[in-house]
């Protein structure tokens, strides 16, 4: 059970810090103000990177015509504060029994991701993974949780569509 949860910069929080976590919460407020982003950001701080994946259609919005490049842009923008992806988000959550735990999601080149098991596209034969002139960022997820260990995923786009890879310690 949730203790407390801090959320920044992740759709409309610059910073959000909620304590004192009961058994039952209640969320309320105006239309706009943030209670499905807090509860996005929940689930995504539990390890639901698939999540990312389906937030916009949850909330209604539909791609009507596939284009991956700009498809993965807007779902990157959209999940950061003011669409600035220079800045990380950071989800902190504090259990009751579990300890600490934190989720970290930054945009980067996939060409710099390192990786222990992460099947990542071809990056040498860029053929076969640019979607347009230029290659499409990815979404690192850097979980850090002492129950369950540090672990990352990657969410990338190449022609065969959105992948999401985990990539677990060596």
């Amino acid at each position: 059970m949730y203790k407390s949860f801090k959320v920044k910069n992740f759709r409309c929080f610059d910073e959000l810090a909620i304590s004192d976590i009961a058994r039952v919460n209640l969320i309320a407020g105006e239309n706009n103000v943030g209670k499905t982003a807090l509860l996005e950001a929940l689930f995504i701080n539990k390890c639901s990177p698939e999540l990312i994946l389906s937030i916009n259609r949850q909330r209604g919005i539909e791609v009507k015509e596939i284009n991956l490049t700009y498809w993965i842009e807007i779902l990157l923008n959209s999940i950061f504060k003011n669409f600035d992806t220079s800045k990380e988000i950071k989800l902190e959550s504090e259990y009751e029994k579990e300890g600490h735990s934190s989720t970290i999601m930054r945009v980067i080149d996939p060409r710099k991701i390192k990786t222990n098991k992460t099947v990542l596209p071809a990056l040498d034969k860029p053929e076969d993974y640019l979607l347009s002139s230029a290659i499409s960022n990815a979404v690192e997820l850097e979980y850090k949780d002492k129950t369950r260990g540090d672990f990352k995923y990657y969410i990338f786009a190449t022609k065969a569509g959105i992948k999401i890879e985990p990539d677990f310690p060596a």
